[in-house]
């Protein structure tokens, strides 16, 4: 009697396991007959813009770019030449004179979005622009050889992160020293 009373039991509790597996099994896979992801979740290709080389920088349109004391090379960005793509990249040039006097100019494009930077040509004895050997997106980081792309990104084209989506806006950063920490506690070297 004990062990037929037992049996029923062990049967009862072997019923609900298997139950009990079951209705798990069945809220761990999604309900795809109402419902797929792909309904959702628009996959979207990047595509770049053209790109058109501007015309040479000229002194009058050169707004200097501030990248502390530490820096012996000075910056410029050429204000004629920044332009904001339909493909969320700034492209701008930049020129460059080193502390041993040279001076040099690259025409590039900051993409906000990815926080990289692609250079497209360099100036060729002040009179042509030369398309770059290495045209790459790469990473912009807070080395010190590349500071100043640091720079633009964080203070002038992307503040928080987020393009500017016009020159003009752009400019306004530039001739205003860029963002300054009271624009954004989100700031940051």
């Amino acid at each position: 009697m004990i062990s037929s009373s037992l049996q029923r039991v062990t049967q009862q509790l072997g019923f609900a396991l298997v139950f009990m597996c079951c209705a798990n099994s069945l809220n761990a896979a999604p309900n795809t007959q109402y419902f797929r992801k792909d309904d959702f979740e628009e996959t979207k290709v990047w595509l770049e813009d053209q790109v058109q080389y501007p015309n040479l920088p000229q002194e009058q349109n050169l707004v200097s770019i501030y990248l502390g004391v530490a820096n012996t090379n000075q910056y410029w960005v050429d204000t004629a030449s920044i332009s904001t793509g339909t493909d969320g990249v700034i492209r701008y040039s930049l020129i460059v004179l080193s502390s041993g006097g040279v001076r040099g100019a690259t025409y590039e494009g900051i993409r906000c979005e990815t926080r990289e930077l692609r250079r497209y040509a360099v100036l060729r004895n002040n009179t042509e622009w030369v398309r770059s050997r290495n045209e790459s997106w790469s990473r912009i980081t807070e080395s010190p050889g590349h500071r100043q792309h640091a720079v633009l990104y964080l203070g002038y084209f992307c503040p928080d992160g987020i393009a500017v989506t016009t020159a003009t806006e752009a400019i306004k950063n530039l001739k205003r020293g860029g963002r300054s920490p009271a624009d954004s506690p989100a700031f940051t070297y």
